[in-house]
Formats: C-alpha cells, structure tokens, sequence
C-alpha cells in the first residue's frame, strides 16, 4: 500500500510540475503577448474573411462578426445569405440557402483568430511539446486537446507554436475531423502559418495567413503553401440585440456525419 501511494504521490507531483511548466511556458507569455485583459473588455469583433484553399475559394469577402468572450457568431455572405451559430445550434438564412460548409466556416475562421485566447478554456487540455522547428527557427509548442464530447469536432487537436523572440502564437498544426465519424476518422494535418500582424485596440490581430501541409518529422510545414485567407475591416464592436438570433426564415444545419 505504501508503494502505491508512493507512487501515486510522484504521478501527482509530476502532473504539477507540467501544468505549471506549460503555464510559464505557454499560457502566460501568449496571453500577455495578445493583450488578453484588452480583450476581455470587449464584446465581439467584426471582420471581413477571404479564404482560397486547395486552389478553390472557400470564403469570398464574407463578413463576419463574433463574440470575444462567447460562443456566438454570424457569417453574412456577398449574396446576402446569413449563417448564424446562436451558442447552441448553426442556421442558414434564408431556408432554401445551400452554402457548402456553412456550418464549419461560421465556426472554424473565428476559431482560428480567437484561440490565443482561448488557452483556459473549458475542456481545452494543453500537454507540453517543448521546442520544435517551424520554418527553420525553435518555437515553444504545445499540443491542445478536447475533452470528450467538446463542440462539432472533439476529436480535433493542435500543436500551437509560441515565437521565442515576441511569444506570439504564431502558428498552428492541426486535423480537422468535422464531419467524419470517429471510428473511420483519417488525420491529415495542416498547418495555419499567422503574418502581417496589425494592432487593433492594443491588440495584435494576424490580417494574413497561409496553410500548409504539415509533418512533426519533417520540420513542420512541407512543400508549399497550399491556402490562404486574408482579414480586413476588423475592428471591435458592440453588437445590435439582434445580432445572433435566428430569422423566421432559417432552417438548422445539422453536424455532417455525425454519430
């Protein structure tokens, strides 16, 4: 009995020291780097998205806006099709709206700019990594998960890297398993590469990015870019009442795939 209380004291201990290792080495400097209690004094943000991926446009000109500190956001398209995730459920507006991947894009890009500040959140496990390359440079990285059960894509997870001389998350390494089932899901990493940082409110907001192919065993990002998204007009806003409610002519985009 004494071994094993032994050694579960070590297990704990060890658990600590990583956690507290990940806070100073990870959390910390990313946090204080974006200016996180900027952010929490803000409500939503606003911001036109373009993103060309695998050679085809996937998100033309389209203007999102989304809560800082909240689970709601809203797509409206150049056509005048609005997607809108009310923190519950995703709708198409209106119901006869078909727009390929609705669902994922009202969720993923807003994802993709608010995640250094998502570094506490609930069910989010970070595990540490240490240093990595990433386009020929040592970056401080960890790897993000889920718990079970966790928004659309559980099953999901990323390598976050840390910018040894600004401690910027500057990039990420990620699967995406939205919409496969988790018996027969497939990993197929890419990276999201951050640049062209502008200050909006105090804080460092990536206006440019770019998607790789991306293998731990290779150096990171491999071959060349294969995406792109650019940011414009971003800017932080008060929302109206009626922002992210669902119209009277709207129809629920269910979760591909799922179960």
């Amino acid at each position: 009995m004494k071994r094993v209380l032994t050694l579960a004291c070590i297990a704990a201990i060890a658990t600590g020291c990583t956690q507290n290792n990940i806070e100073h080495q990870m959390i910390r400097p990313i946090e204080k780097a974006h200016n996180i209690d900027a952010w929490h004094d803000t409500q939503a943000m606003a911001v036109t998205v373009d993103v060309n991926f695998g050679g085809q446009k996937m998100v033309d000109a389209a203007n999102f806006i989304f809560e800082t500190n909240g689970p709601r956001a809203r797509m409206d398209m150049k056509d005048g099709t609005v997607v809108i995730f009310d923190g519950q459920e995703a709708y198409v507006s209106p119901a006869s709206a078909d727009p390929p991947g609705a669902r994922f894009h009202v969720l993923t890009w807003p994802w993709f700019i608010v995640s250094p500040y998502k570094l506490r959140g609930e069910a989010v496990n970070l595990s540490e990594l240490g240093h990595r390359p990433l386009d020929g440079h040592q970056h401080r990285t960890c790897k993000m998960t889920f718990d079970p059960g966790t928004g659309d894509a559980p099953d999901d997870w990323y390598i976050l890297y840390r910018d040894l001389d600004n401690n910027r998350l500057v990039a990420q390494a990620y699967i995406v398993t939205f919409g496969q089932r988790k018996e027969i899901i497939v990993e197929d990493p890419h990276a999201v590469w951050y640049q062209d940082y502008r200050d909006v409110n105090g804080m460092p907001i990536p206006m440019q990015w770019s998607f790789w192919n991306w293998d731990a065993g290779r150096g990171g990002l491999v071959g060349d870019p294969i995406g792109s998204a650019k940011l414009s007009n971003a800017q932080f806003v008060t929302p109206a009442p009626d922002t992210f409610e669902v119209p009277k002519d709207a129809r629920k985009l269910p979760v591909p795939n799922a179960g």
